[in-house]
């Protein structure tokens, strides 16, 4: 009867960010609200999760999406900024925009490479081959196309978006993918994809500018069959203050292994009963950053928080976790679970003890 109310729990706020932290007597006799100003913040927070999904790939067919035509089988495609072309000429700005935001763009078209390519290639067409992470063009069926992809890049199908001008595409990547969202294009994707990423918080989180330089290095050791995870090196240290942008970042874009949120991290910041610490990876010459963040409640020794990139989560950097966190005599795990996270869960459930908290 109700399925389509949503609620804010007040009590697991109040839980969550602990209750120091939500009531404000002088709130409540001044304007008979008793709440703090990060409480609302929480409020607006959630609000914004439920509003935009924060995708963090994004799947494109070319023919009727990048251009107007089909290239296989007409001379002139349209895409310049004129009255045909104008609509996929804006498109493409959205694209370069999102790139520039950090988003992993490919493109995945039942068409010919060479003739996509030459259309990439081209000095008046707003996008190349270098916002690309991968360009997959065969007549293959684009479910497993995109399976590949998902695969070989260890992506969650919940963290990406789909957009094909073609509504067959679309129901048979429902009926095989369901958790893979789907946009058929038309006049009025543009607006459809702002449902889908929060352009001012990308442009305010400052992605970092190598995330596509380091999955081009994963795409170029998986196509030579390297098992990269095993040869990635890992370093933990503690936070910092210069890490906060970077966290906050890894909350947003990492919901798959996030216990808690964003609001919460910021309680553990200069309190001395947490201690927080940050793991950087690297291969090489490729910097992959803070992949990783877990809180650990010193009073009792349980991990309470923990948060992990989806590009860097392999055995090898769980086998390092679990030996991090024996040397600090850690066999609690506070957790709560959702649909995203079992698989974590699964991981280190052999070696801890599970607490379970609602969400």
């Amino acid at each position: 009867k109700y399925q389509l109310i949503s609620y804010i729990d007040l009590e697991n706020i109040q839980a969550l960010l602990g209750y120091d932290s939500c009531i404000n007597l002088n709130n409540y006799y001044r304007f008979n609200s008793p709440y703090t100003q990060k409480v609302y913040d929480e409020i607006l927070d959630q609000i914004g999760n439920y509003k935009r999904k924060n995708k963090k790939y994004l799947f494109i067919d070319c023919d009727n999406v990048l251009w107007l035509g089909i290239i296989s089988e007409n001379d002139r495609i349209y895409y310049l900024n004129d009255n045909f072309g104008k609509l996929y000429y804006a498109f493409q700005n959205v694209l370069r925009k999102l790139y520039n935001y950090g988003i992993i763009l490919f493109i995945v078209s039942k068409n010919y490479k060479d003739m996509v390519l030459n259309v990439l290639n081209r000095d008046d067409f707003l996008l190349s081959k270098k916002h690309f992470l991968d360009i997959i063009c065969n007549f293959d069926e684009k479910v497993n196309n995109i399976n590949h992809l998902l695969n070989k890049y260890n992506i969650n199908e919940k963290d990406a978006l789909f957009i094909d001008d073609d509504i067959y595409e679309i129901k048979k990547m429902n009926n095989y993918i369901p958790d893979l969202d789907c946009i058929q294009f038309d006049e009025n994707t543009i607006e459809k994809i702002k449902s889908y990423f929060d352009f001012s918080t990308l442009e305010k989180t400052k992605l970092n500018k190598n995330r596509l330089k380091s999955y081009k290095v994963i795409k170029k050791l998986y196509d030579n069959n390297v098992n990269y995870h095993n040869l990635i090196k890992h370093v933990l240290r503690p936070y910092c203050k210069e890490d906060n942008e970077r966290l906050k970042e890894l909350v947003l874009r990492c919901k798959r292994f996030t216990n808690r949120g964003n609001h919460v991290l910021d309680n553990y910041i200069n309190n001395y009963q947490y201690s927080i610490n940050v793991i950087l990876s690297e291969y090489e010459t490729i910097k992959f950053g803070i992949v990783s963040y877990f809180v650990i409640d010193r009073s009792n020794n349980i991990l309470i928080d923990i948060c992990v990139s989806c590009r860097i989560m392999s055995n090898n950097f769980i086998e390092y976790l679990i030996n991090i966190l024996n040397k600090e005599n850690i066999n609690k795990i506070l957790f709560i679970e959702n649909d995203d996270n079992t698989n974590f869960k699964t991981f280190l459930e052999n070696d801890f003890d599970i607490l379970y908290m609602e969400g």
